[in-house]
């Protein structure tokens, strides 16, 4: 198992791999090529690779997590690795969020952590993040590579287009629709429709061109 990233990001990731007290870490490694590796290890045990090409990588059935943070980011590392032979993103759900059991549909490479409640009749499309105690309602469509923030609340009948980035305790208020590659500022109240590529930030939001 490769983690895309090996920040803070990656870090939660491995926590919630720890809830799993069965989980195998012993074939573990983190990736980062943006060459801010200070170490070749963390926590002294998990090998960082920083080379696409490494042996590792280049195993025939990988499987990757997108353990970094920011839509753009999440989505260049996707489809670096989806190009290679086999490999497999692999959802990393905690046992410590809230997922309804009805009708919720979640694409591969999804991440959601600990706190976070997912409610029925949603969809959360390939690579999106939903971090702690973040909450989405129902009826709520999240496409792809969507990042919402911990403690943000996107309520029921919500459409957030790819590539969106919602900030910590943000808001967005019933029946919203948020066009793709906006940015939603943290504590941002979104009470209206926002069309794509949009900075938001305000209460009530105010939405400018990025």
């Amino acid at each position: 198992m490769l983690i895309l990233g090996s920040g803070g990001f990656a870090m939660q990731i491995l926590d919630v791999l720890g809830e799993d007290p069965s989980y195998d870490f012993s074939k573990l490694a983190f990736f980062n090529n943006t060459g801010k590796v200070s170490n070749e290890f963390i926590h002294e045990h998990y090998r960082v690779i920083s080379d696409e090409k490494d042996s590792v990588v280049k195993n025939e059935s990988l499987e990757f997590i997108l353990g970094i943070g920011n839509p753009s980011n999440r989505k260049s590392l996707f489809n670096l690795f989806s190009q290679l032979n086999r490999a497999v993103s692999v959802q990393v759900i905690s046992k410590y969020a809230a997922i309804s059991s009805v009708n919720v549909r979640m694409g591969e490479g999804v991440c959601i952590m600990p706190g976070a409640v997912v409610m029925g009749n949603t969809e959360i499309a390939l690579g999106a993040l939903i971090n702690c105690n973040a909450s989405i309602g129902h009826d709520s469509k999240l496409h792809q590579f969507v990042e919402v923030c911990p403690g943000a609340v996107i309520s029921g009948n919500c459409t957030i287009g790819s590539g969106t980035f919602i900030g910590s305790n943000a808001v967005v208020f019933p029946g919203v629709n948020i066009g793709e590659n906006c940015i939603i500022g943290a504590g941002t109240i979104v009470t209206r429709d926002v069309p794509p590529n949009q900075k938001v930030i305000g209460n009530p939001g105010v939405a400018r061109q990025i």
